[in-house]
C-alpha cells in the first residue's frame, strides 16, 4: 500500500475542496493515485449531494457577469441551506465564475444546465463537489443571459447577493452607449426594477388573460361600491389604469423621486442623448422565490 503523505492529502484538498479526512480516505482507497482519488471524491460528492436533496435551499447568492463593453451580461441563481455558506468567498466565486462560464457557453433555453460540460467537467460534478465541501444541498436555479447590439445591459446585485436585476436598454446610434447620461439611466433603471418589481415593460406586454382577470376584479369592486350599472365599466377602467401603474415598468412612478413615470425618464434621457431609446426586457431574480414549490414538486 502506498504511503499517503500530508502533502499529497493537501494537494487533493486544494484540487477538490473536500475535507482533509475525506481526501485521506480517498487516497487510501485509490492506493495514492491522485487522479483516481479525485474521481472517487467526485462520485462520493454527488452521492452525498443526492442525500441532501430534500433539504430546503432558501439561502444563496446570485452570480453575475458583465462583458467589458457592457453589451452582454448573465445572472445565475445558486441556492444553499445557510447564510453562513452563502457569504463565503468560495461560494461567491463559484457563482460568479459559473455566470461567466454559462455566458460564454450560451446554452439553449431548454438546456439542462447540470448536463453542460464546463472546462472539461460536468456542472453536476462541480455542484456535487461544492455540496461535499460545504456539507449543504446546493441547487442551480434560474439562468439569464442578455446581449444587445446597440445599447447596454444594465445589471445590479443587492449588497447581500440575494437579489439581482438585468435590463436591456437599446439605442439606435452606436455612440450613445458611451454617453454618460445613457450610462447613468441604465444604472438607475436596474435599481428601479429591483425596488418596484414590475411584471412587464409596458402594459401591452402583460398577458391578456391576466389583464382580463384584473378587469373583472375591478368591475366587481366597482359593482360592490354601489355605483350605477352604466358607470361600472368606466370606473373599472380607471382602476385598471391604477393597476398598470403598479405593475408595468413604463407606467410606474420613478423610484428615485416618485414624481414622474419611468417612461417620462426614458424620454428625457432620449432627448438628452438625441437618440431613440427603448427598454427591451428585464429579469429580476431573488433567492428563495418559489423554493417551496420547486423543491416540493421533486418529491
Amino acid at each position: 500500500m502506498a504511503t499517503i503523505s500530508a502533502a499529497l492529502v493537501k494537494q487533493l484538498r486544494d484540487a477538490t475542496d473536500a475535507s482533509m479526512g475525506e481526501c485521506k480516505k480517498a487516497l487510501t482507497e485509490c492506493d495514492g493515485d491522485l487522479k483516481k482519488a479525485a474521481e472517487y471524491l467526485q462520485i462520493k460528492g454527488i452521492a452525498k449531494a443526492a442525500k441532501r436533496g430534500a433539504r430546503k435551499t432558501s439561502e444563496g447568492y446570485i452570480g453575475r457577469y458583465t462583458t467589458a463593453d457592457g453589451k452582454g451580461a448573465a445572472l445565475i441563481e445558486v441556492s444553499c441551506e445557510t447564510d453562513f455558506v452563502a457569504r463565503t468567498d468560495n461560494f461567491k466565486n463559484f457563482c460568479n465564475d459559473l455566470a461567466r462560464d454559462l455566458y460564454e457557453i450560451n446554452p439553449a433555453t431548454d438546456a439542462n444546465l447540470l448536463d453542460l460540460d464546463i472546462n472539461g467537467e460536468k456542472l453536476e460534478v462541480k455542484r456535487g463537489n461544492l455540496s461535499a465541501s460545504t456539507g449543504e444541498n446546493i441547487r442551480i436555479g434560474r439562468f439569464v443571459r442578455m446581449t444587445v447590439d446597440n445599447g447596454l445591459i444594465g445589471t445590479y446585485r443587492h449588497h447581500d447577493g440575494k437579489g439581482a436585476v438585468a435590463v436591456k436598454v437599446a439605442c439606435e446610434k452606436a455612440e450613445t452607449a458611451t454617453n454618460d447620461a445613457f450610462k447613468d439611466f441604465c444604472s438607475e433603471v436596474v435599481l428601479h426594477v429591483f425596488a418596484c418589481n414590475p411584471i412587464a415593460v409596458s402594459k401591452n406586454d402583460i398577458d391578456p388573460a391576466a389583464v382580463a382577470d384584473q378587469r373583472n376584479v375591478c368591475r366587481q369592486k366597482a359593482a360592490e361600491s354601489g355605483k350605477p350599472e352604466a358607470m361600472l365599466d368606466k370606473i373599472a377602467e380607471g382602476m385598471l389604469n391604477k393597476w398598470y401603474a403598479d405593475v408595468a415598468l413604463l407606467n410606474q412612478m420613478w423610484q428615485g423621486d416618485g414624481k414622474e413615470s419611468a417612461e417620462v425618464k426614458l424620454n428625457q434621457c432620449a432627448k438628452a442623448v438625441n437618440d431613440k431609446l427603448s427598454i427591451v426586457c428585464f429579469s429580476r431574480i431573488m433567492i428563495g422565490e418559489g423554493v417551496a414549490e420547486e423543491e416540493g414538486s421533486e418529491e
